[in-house]
């Protein structure tokens, strides 16, 4: 026996029969919770079940035709059987309409439940199916529905649905729950951090939005305002416990617990938190939208992930720090800029930004916030190649955070003018400085600082066993390169540990650039490893970097064919990020390349591109450097 939509449990019990060897099949919108029975949910279709039903209604032909857009429809119908199959039947009885015709009709939100509707009855139309649920819900139940379609999250933790109800968080799970039951909403399973997640399915999110005019403007508003001071607080928190030296001078340190569940709460929040972000800068709630702003590039900075996104935050930050009217929130979120977009090879707006930061800091006597401002302009420079003036400004950063007693961003800007020091061929004053920030860390027990400090203590060792072995003093540059070695190894297992990916690809590229002739191979292996992981991490400025440092070891290893593809690809990978420093510098390795393989002839073209380059840049350093290359190349 068939029975199908059945309300509740009362309605089917008189009609099972007692006899033995009777099957009674029930269909209902619900659970109805009948003793002895087999309760199964049916989910929706999967994407080649949905077009295998369209190509049954409209016509397999038609489907094989536009089997793209034959998609696109069933992910504009939420994979529901229903909307599929009025989809279906209106396309068999227009044979003139194309799929791509009925695509672009549903992909009008405010139309769609139009276009699903052949008639009244709930087999023939998706709203009013919809609307037989909504109306057996209860009053607190329907508003959640017409509250959470305001919201353009992709899904939503329950404390959530507290919020918008102005309840307890777990008061608000059971309310959406029985959405859940009601075949209104689904569970999307457990995020990183173990919260249980859920999600209204499209259509009825749409259907909820056509109800939107039942509630108060003032009272919705304030249900979105609860919501995105939640996610507010909920996001500043994860940013503190990741990285609190970024929230105060002196910080508390970190442990790697909490930043740990920082790093899941963003990669389970993400796309929730980017829509809330822009929900808030739409309804212009500029105050609320700064602060998700600044905790989310905050974030993003600690991570060194979802550049993008951090890149297109920032922008919203700077936006609402100048609707606020207050320069202290500005002069923050410009400095969030400048940030993102140095790491991304966009210097001159970098630059420009940190400038206009600092000088506002100043102006406002903020000088913990004007010493990590000066420090930024200095790091733009020396990204930039101006190593000159990029030191005035570490220095000075450095007298400031001393003077603020703040050490660890002391420390980690020696740190910092360590690797200048390191670039102006100064290894010896670079690793006293390193040392001395190594200690402050320990001291600290600043973990992750202490390791990224060790990266840079083991490319100043092979810097040093590098020149040992040009002054032919081979026993104490083998000393120095196992030394150097294990500081990296070191450093890559302390990222390693606590799922830092970001800094463990820089410490095999940095592994892979130590140029031990004992272990080209191997350092090889490090570099495409790093690779790997800045790809997985969309870092293109890292990718292309990587390509680099895979250039000069295929060099190593007298591979130079392999060296200059992958150098050149590095030129067109800062190309495309407009990072005409690193390209200069990219064209003058490659020049060295071919001057070691005895090729000074092929060295001479990228020579003179970089010395150009380096011109146009105003790079004293860099020029001199290829001018003494290109002496070499042509005697």
């Amino acid at each position: 026996m068939g029975l199908d939509n059945a309300h509740d449990a009362a309605q089917v019990k008189p009609l099972i029969p007692a006899e033995p060897g009777c099957a009674v099949l029930v269909t209902s919108r619900s659970p109805l919770f009948l003793d002895g029975t087999h309760d199964t949910r049916l989910g929706v279709f999967t994407e080649a079940q949905g077009v295998e039903l369209l190509a049954r209604l409209a016509g397999g032909a038609r489907v094989v035709d536009d089997l793209e857009s034959a998609k696109e429809i069933v992910r504009l119908c939420d994979h529901l059987p229903l909307a599929i199959n009025i989809c279906g039947g209106r396309l068999a009885t227009r044979e003139q309409w194309t799929l791509r015709e009925m695509a672009g009709r549903l992909s009008d939100e405010r139309r769609r439940l139009d276009q699903l509707e052949v008639a009244q009855g709930v087999d023939k139309s998706v709203r009013a199916s919809v609307q037989l649920s909504y109306d057996d819900c209860t009053g607190i139940q329907r508003r959640l529905l017409r509250l959470l379609s305001a919201l353009p999250a992709p899904d939503v933790p329950g404390w959530v649905a507290g919020e918008l109800l102005d309840i307890s968080g777990l008061d608000g799970a059971d309310q959406l729950e029985a959405l859940i039951d009601a075949q209104l909403a689904e569970c999307s399973g457990a995020d990183q951090t173990g919260a249980m997640r859920y999600r209204l399915h499209d259509l009825v999110r749409v259907f909820g939005a056509e109800l939107a005019g039942q509630d108060e403007e003032e009272r919705r508003r304030a249900a979105v305002e609860r919501v995105l001071h939640g996610y507010r607080r909920r996001a500043e928190e994860a940013a503190q416990n990741r990285w609190p030296q970024d929230w105060s001078k002196g910080g508390r340190r970190a442990d790697a617990e909490g930043q740990l569940g920082a790093g899941d709460w963003l990669n389970a929040e993400r796309l929730s938190l980017l829509a809330m972000i822009n929900l808030a800068a739409q309804l212009r709630l500029w105050e609320l939208t700064w602060g998700l702003a600044r905790a989310f590039c905050s974030l993003c900075h600690s991570l060194r992930a979802y550049w993008a996104d951090w890149a297109d935050v920032a922008d919203i930050g700077c936006e609402a720090g100048r609707r606020t009217g207050d320069r202290r929130a500005l002069a923050i979120a410009l400095l969030n800029s400048a940030i993102v977009r140095g790491g991304m090879g966009l210097r001159e707006r970098a630059l420009r930004e940190a400038e206009q930061a600092l000088e506002i800091f100043g102006d406002l006597g903020e000088t913990w916030w004007a010493a990590r401002a000066m420090r930024t302009v200095g790091m733009t420079l020396i990204s930039g190649g101006h190593l000159d003036r990029a030191q005035d400004y570490l220095i000075g950063a450095i007298t400031a955070f001393k003077g603020e007693d703040d050490l660890w961003w002391m420390a980690r800007t020696q740190r910092n003018l360590a690797e200048m020091r390191m670039a102006e061929r100064r290894p010896e004053e670079a690793r006293d400085l390193l040392e001395d920030a190594l200690e402050i860390f320990q001291r600290a027990g600043n973990r992750y600082s202490e390791a990224q400090t060790l990266r840079v203590y083991g490319e100043v060792l092979a810097a040093q066993a590098r020149g040992e072995r040009r002054a032919g003093d081979h026993r104490a540059a083998d000393a120095l390169f196992v030394r150097a070695g294990f500081s990296l190894d070191r450093a890559a297992e302390m990222f390693r540990q606590r799922g830092e990916l970001w800094e463990e690809a820089r410490c095999l590229r940095a592994a892979g650039e130590v140029g031990d002739p004992a272990g080209g191979l191997r350092e090889l292996e490090y570099v495409r490893r790093a690779e790997e992981i800045l790809v997985a991490l969309g870092d293109s400025w890292g990718v292309a970097r990587t390509a680099v440092s895979a250039g000069r070891a295929l060099a190593r290893l007298g591979r130079i064919e392999e060296s200059e593809h992958e150098l050149r690809r590095a030129v067109r990978g800062f190309q495309e990020l407009e990072d005409r420093w690193w390209m200069a510098r990219s064209l003058r390795y490659l020049g060295e390349a071919h001057l070691d393989a005895g090729g000074p002839d092929a060295a001479v073209g990228p020579l003179e591109l970089a010395r150009e380059i380096y011109r146009s840049l105003g790079n004293e350093a860099g020029m001199r450097r290829t001018l003494e290359l290109l002496r070499q190349a042509r005697p």
